[in-house]
């Protein structure tokens, strides 16, 4: 399963870029968006509190939770006008920079033979789930009018943060990716353990020794 999860990750940041710089989709014009220039003690407060909470969230078991928890805290924070920032480039690019070395060493477990082998069955899961989510994307844009590629992102069967690591790339709003990659994960977190208990039967736990004579 994590191999093929990989390989399914591999094959979206492959393509999506490509399919998402053809379709015309609006960008950010990040150059006319003023520098806020906080101060280094408000950096380091924001920091400290967002590493207690996606420590508290992690622990809780929250999908994503050191991403998560500073994703929320970050929006919360926005949205009440309690905190109204840019962070520097120097900190955004160091954490790029991080988040990226972290979603590439998950496939260094991983050697040619298993990834050949994968690979086809993981190219059917991608066309399944890819193909639902260009529809739906198409159906957004053409009831909301909002940007193809843009919402194709938010709908990608992908990791939250190779999605969000994608918005940033491609100048997208990294907010709603975000918020509907949150929402997929809440949402299977909390409907496939039931399906699969439905379907699959519970699990069974694993055979032990004979009973001792």
């Amino acid at each position: 399963m994590a191999l093929a999860q990989s390989v399914r990750l591999f094959i979206l940041m492959a393509v999506l870029p490509s399919l998402i710089a053809g379709s015309g989709a609006p960008v950010l014009d990040i150059s006319a968006q003023p520098p806020a220039g906080p101060g280094l003690p408000l950096l380091a407060a924001l920091v400290a509190l967002a590493g207690l909470i996606g420590f508290g969230t992690a622990r809780a078991g929250v999908p994503a939770g050191w991403m998560t928890g500073p994703f929320f805290m970050s929006a919360i924070l926005s949205a009440t006008g309690t905190v109204d920032i840019i962070l520097p480039g120097w900190l955004t690019h160091a954490a790029l920079i991080g988040l990226g070395c972290v979603v590439g060493t998950r496939f260094s477990d991983f050697g040619a033979q298993a990834l050949a082998r994968m690979f086809v069955v993981s190219l059917g899961a991608f066309f399944v789930g890819m193909t639902i989510s260009v529809v739906m994307s198409a159906l957004v844009w053409a009831v909301f009018g909002l940007p193809f590629g843009q919402v194709l992102l938010a709908f990608a069967p992908g990791g939250l943060e190779v999605m969000t690591l994608l918005a940033f790339l491609l100048n997208l709003d990294p907010a709603f990716v975000a918020a509907h990659q949150i929402a997929r994960y809440v949402a299977m977190v909390l409907i496939l353990p039931f399906l699969t208990s439905r379907f699959l039967g519970a699990a069974r736990p694993p055979a032990g020794p004979g009973p001792a004579v």
